[in-house]
């Protein structure tokens, strides 16, 4: 059976190409997740951790990186300001417009940094508990323009979840 499973996973993969080599027809590639933030650090106790738990009272804090759907190649400041290109959160019937820039913040000690795109949510203390669906669109000053959504989401999975302290 492991045998089997194994040869299923590398035909797939193999139907499926490289990921490095393909094409998009999409006009930019996004990768996106939920972390905690500095000042409530979450389930887990610590800033910029991945998270799809969060309690009201929390920030959650959305992040992207946003490359050219045709190249792959990660959008540069300069292309980003040139294409006019802006990254918009959907979620609980808010826009939040995300910043582009480097992370961790300066004041944060830390031996490296990367640009990505960044954005938080608020989360009130009389926030309903559930589900929390939510988007991230891309677009530029040529109508082009990509959507995002998690992974399982519209298969009806919570992807991330507003929960009750105990």
């Amino acid at each position: 059976m492991k045998l089997l499973c194994a040869l299923l996973l590398v035909a797939v993969a193999c139907a499926l190409g490289s990921p490095a080599g393909a094409q998009s027809t999409a006009a930019f590639r996004i990768m996106a997740d939920t972390v905690t933030n500095g000042e409530n650090p979450g389930v887990q106790g610590v800033p910029c951790v991945n998270e799809s738990i969060f309690f009201p009272g929390d920030v959650i804090v959305f992040r992207a990186a946003v490359a050219d759907g045709a190249t792959g190649a990660p959008l540069t400041q300069e292309q980003i300001a040139s294409r006019g290109v802006t990254a918009v959160v959907s979620v609980d019937g808010r826009s939040i417009p995300m910043r582009f820039g480097p992370h961790p913040p300066p004041f944060v000690q830390a031996p490296k940094r990367a640009p990505y795109w960044s954005g938080t949510l608020s989360i009130t203390t009389s926030h309903p508990t559930g589900t929390l669906p939510w988007t991230l669109t891309v677009s530029d000053n040529t109508g082009a323009k990509t959507t995002y959504t998690p992974i399982g989401q519209d298969a009806g999975i919570s992807v991330l979840t507003i929960a009750q302290k105990k």
